[in-house]
């Protein structure tokens, strides 16, 4: 489980459609 902009996220494919956004904050 993964915690992305403090919101947890159990699901891996929500991980992976996350990480561009994730990204994208982080530049």
């Amino acid at each position: 489980m993964a915690r992305i902009l403090g919101i947890e996220i159990p699901n891996e494919k929500r991980i992976e459609a996350s990480l561009p956004y994730m990204f994208g904050i982080g530049r």
